[in-house]
């Protein structure tokens, strides 16, 4: 198991598709994410599943004054499937209690 910090855009899963995603864990061939959106409600899992996202104080996106939320379970997925880093976001300070309790949880 190896710990990650890296936002990747248009995280490519039938779990996630088109949402950006937030690695935190890496093992073989497999990558634990937490998932970014702008909607506060949003389906997984193949639209079979409606999920209440969890707001942030800020977006991790500097040049997004959106409000954004983030899955409430981290989503295990394909490593290959994260194919754009992006380099300039980050959690604020403010959020980091809500991201460690994500992580925590145990993953869909």
């Amino acid at each position: 198991m190896q710990k990650v910090n890296q936002f990747y855009e248009n995280v490519d899963s039938y779990k996630t598709i088109g949402h950006p995603g937030f690695e935190f864990e890496r093992s073989g061939d497999k990558s634990k994410i937490i998932s970014i959106t702008h909607h506060k409600k949003n389906s997984l899992f193949n639209k079979s599943m409606i999920v209440e996202f969890k707001p942030l104080k800020k977006n991790p996106d500097p040049n997004d004054k959106e409000k954004s939320y983030v899955s409430p379970f981290p989503l295990t997925v394909k490593t290959k499937q994260l194919k754009h880093k992006i380099n300039n976001w980050e959690f604020s300070s403010e959020d980091y209690p809500t991201i460690e309790k994500i992580k925590s949880k145990k993953s869909k």
